[in-house]
């Protein structure tokens, strides 16, 4: 039976006997609200339909739960069935007609029997192990099911829960800012570490004192790394440095203290060639096995500007630096120019000495000899003594300073004392030639022979110390 709820004029439902109880026990349907079904003119309150339960009403509900009772079993199987009723013991099974109980009008509900038609034994024995065994698998399969999903709950929980974890432990480990590093560097560098693309990449940092180097990399990697740094011409604020290092690759940072300086001293500011690399495969740690670059090993070139300064004040600093090289530059090549002038100026003057010797009479040879053997000790020789070793000084204080051409100027400082020696000894040998010539009992043939040995080894280090002349000056020309 259904019934609809009246309320302002609106229909709601329909509802069924039992749920309007309900709803009516629950407070939601009062006793002065009404109620229509099907078949009446008007609707009437819950407390005048319920109030007492009318005989056409147990009529009808006798008459819908007689519906509800199973139809009666065929003649054969009801003999068996009573039967073997007498021959079991809790087999007592009868037919009992529905029979509606009262309710009081407060708890008033639906009908309910009082006893349902039991099942006939033969019925019983039938579906009885059926059913059980029918029940069993489907406690075993919703246990299973159950199993299942809450594995794989779990199982997608740690599959979230454990990369997350590593992730971040792999964030959390990053290196501390050593104490000689400027703050600005440590922010680079920690802006390279944390970058997450697979390609690898390296920020550079020079400590403030700087007796050390940092590069901070991407590779979550731990163990040793080899570099080799060669500073780039014209590009740094001193000599010209190349160095050779180890340092260990931990927390994404790797420190160069102990430095191995093939060229230069010390490490100063500039733009320098990098190439970093490793010998061995690097050792991954266990919270970054699903994270870590394929490859533990690597070999990476690159070109950093390694300062304490800003770009700005680096870049002034440099132009500065190279201009103040160049003036060096030019001063060096014009002071080697006049030292080249003297000694050509020096060395025509001791060819010429010795060109008079020749012209000299055959008896008044020796005498001219003599005169300028004397004058060439008290002279040359004292100039070609002190010039060797003020050119030997300056050259040792070439070393010291950065210029532009150094290895050449410094080249030819060291060419130029040599030289010096040389004329020194050439005139020496001319000396003792001419001493033990006897221009009275010589012939013109050994004459001439002995005037070419003496004066060409001269005239080939003037010519050599003009063609060098020429050359140093051609770039003060271009300046």
């Amino acid at each position: 039976m259904e019934w609809f709820l009246v309320r302002s004029n609106e229909h709601f439902g329909p509802f069924s006997t039992q749920v309007v109880h309900d709803l009516h026990a629950q407070g939601e349907v009062g006793d002065s609200d009404l109620l229509w079904k099907e078949g009446w003119d008007d609707a009437k309150p819950y407390s005048q339909i319920f109030a007492e339960p009318t005989q056409s009403d147990n009529e009808n509900s006798v008459d819908e739960l007689e519906e509800e009772v199973p139809p009666p079993l065929p003649p054969n199987l009801l003999q068996s069935s009573e039967t073997n009723s007498k021959k079991t013991k809790a087999e007592n099974v009868e037919v009992k007609v529905p029979v509606v109980k009262e309710q009081s009008s407060s708890t008033r509900q639906a009908p309910i029997l009082d006893n349902e038609v039991d099942l006939s034994e033969y019925e019983a024995e039938m579906l009885e192990p059926d059913l059980e065994a029918e029940f069993i698998k489907k406690e075993k399969n919703s246990k299973f099911l159950k199993s299942l999903k809450l594995a794989s709950i779990l199982f997608m929980f740690l599959a979230v829960l454990i990369p997350a974890w590593m992730y971040y432990l792999s964030n959390q480990e990053m290196f501390s800012r050593p104490s000689s590093m400027s703050m600005k560097d440590f922010n680079k560098l920690m802006k390279v570490a944390s970058n997450k693309e697979q390609q690898i990449q390296f920020a550079s940092s020079l400590a403030v004192d700087k007796s050390r180097v940092w590069f901070a990399t991407n590779v979550p990697l731990r163990g040793r790394v080899n570099l080799r740094l060669k500073s780039m011409p014209n590009k740094i604020l001193g000599q010209k440095v190349e160095i050779e290092a180890t340092g260990i690759l931990d927390k994404h940072l790797i420190e160069f203290n102990n430095l191995k300086f093939i060229k230069g001293t010390k490490l100063v500011d500039g733009e320098y060639s990098a190439e970093l690399y490793t010998d061995r495969e690097l050792e991954v740690p266990f919270y970054q096995r699903f994270f870590s670059p394929k490859s533990r090993q690597f070999r990476h070139s690159q070109k950093f500007l390694i300062t304490n300064l800003d770009l700005g004040d680096f870049r002034k600093q440099l132009d500065k630096f190279n201009r103040r090289k160049a003036r060096n530059s030019d001063q060096f090549w014009e002071e080697l120019v006049q030292k080249y002038l003297t000694v050509i100026s020096i060395t025509t003057e001791i060819k010429n000495a010795i060109e008079t010797i020749f012209k000299a009479d055959p008896d008044k040879f020796q005498l001219e000899v003599i005169n300028f053997n004397n004058d060439y000790k008290s002279r040359y020789g004292v100039f070609f003594t002190s010039f060797v070793t003020a050119n030997n000084q300056s050259y040792d204080r070439l070393a010291q300073k950065d210029f532009d051409d150094k290895v050449e100027i410094m080249a030819n400082y060291n060419a130029l004392s040599r030289l010096a020696t040389s004329i020194g000894d050439t005139s020496m040998d001319a000396i003792d030639k001419l001493s033990r010539f006897n221009r009275m009992k010589s012939t013109n043939k050994e004459y001439d022979e002995l005037k070419e040995k003496i004066l060409q080894p001269l005239v080939g280090i003037i010519e050599d110390c003009k063609s060098k002349v020429q050359h140093f000056s051609v770039p003060e020309q271009d300046n």
